[in-house]
């Protein structure tokens, strides 16, 4: 229903309409002011979630509003990749079933998260334009070295039960040599860690 003041809404950005909770309302005006993350920046921390080698570890997001996104932002944590062959970001348009298809990616960058406790920046190979209300899974892959963490959120496996209820949280496949063209919802598992992404 309208709100008090225009406040910005997830549904409607531009603020015609509002949350009736200060709480929601005070969550939305703490979101990025160009773009939007999988998870507000304050819940980050770097206990972090691992990217284990050969592994994909999806966390999953409903758009707020569409976007075209021509870059991805992450962070490292406390660890850092060795030395890798393959280190990617992909983004995933996740279906009706839980089936999962890359949209977008970035180029394989053997520098990227080679230092902890480190912001990156990496551009998709092509703009991607996100639509407001869908649902989509955004990972990353790294080859041949140790495994890094990402700033994230890791409760552990205890929750991996509940991230997997509807709408799935997180989710991860390993054995994988670069990012999957496509997942089948059956082929995944069930995981209890979120990582940050920011998309702008």
């Amino acid at each position: 229903m309208p709100g008090e003041g225009g406040a910005k809404s997830i549904s409607n950005p531009s603020g015609a309409y509002g949350y009736a909770s200060e709480a929601v309302s005070q969550r939305i005006s703490d979101e990025l002011a160009a773009g939007f993350s999988t998870l507000p920046r304050w819940l980050a921390d770097n206990s972090a979630v691992a990217v284990g080698t050969s592994t994909c570890r999806w966390s999953y997001f409903t758009a707020p509003y569409s976007l075209l996104s021509t870059t991805v932002r992450s962070a490292t944590g406390t660890s850092a990749t060795g030395t890798p062959t393959l280190v990617r970001i992909g983004l995933y348009l996740v279906d009706a079933l839980g089936n999962l298809t890359l949209v977008a990616s970035t180029a394989n960058d053997t520098a990227l998260w080679a230092s902890a406790n480190t912001a990156y920046t990496k551009s998709w190979s092509n703009p991607y334009q996100l639509q407001s209300g869908q649902r989509y899974a955004v990972t990353g892959i790294v080859v041949g070295a140790s495994p890094c963490t990402l700033l994230g959120r890791q409760p552990g496996s205890a929750l991996a039960a509940e991230f997997a209820l509807p709408p799935v949280l997180a989710s991860s496949l390993s054995g994988q040599s670069d990012l999957p063209a496509t997942v089948a919802v059956g082929s995944l598992t069930n995981i209890g860690g979120y990582a940050y992404f920011a998309f702008v």
